[in-house]
């Protein structure tokens, strides 16, 4: 991960990247769900399946393929996530600057 720079958050990815990963509801949802899990690692059918608890569309097998084509491959090329495409699994080991807005967003 970089230095976030003026972002105000040490570690994290900078606070421009971090308000584009989050300007997709899909994303934001992911990452939220990702923040909030006890472990580190979850399979892409878990966290598709968790999400489509929470979103109110696309049905689960459209956004497991949302998430695997396009969500967490760009999750994973910003350095937020480590994705594992062959094995469908996502690590997730925090970033500060995406969970600081995340809870900014959460509070307001």
């Amino acid at each position: 991960m970089t230095d976030s720079g003026s972002s105000g958050f040490d570690d994290g990815v900078d606070i421009s990247v971090a308000h584009d990963l989050l300007s997709a509801g899909v994303r934001r949802a992911a990452l939220h769900d990702l923040c909030n899990r006890p472990s580190t690692q979850v399979s892409l059918s878990a966290l598709a399946a968790s999400l489509t608890d929470r979103l109110s569309d696309p049905d689960e097998q459209s956004l497991r393929s949302m998430l695997h084509h396009t969500h967490l491959p760009k999750l994973d090329a910003a350095g937020v996530v480590d994705y594992h495409p062959d094995r469908k699994t996502i690590d997730y080991d925090g970033d500060p600057t995406i969970e600081g807005l995340l809870d900014a967003d959460a509070a307001e």
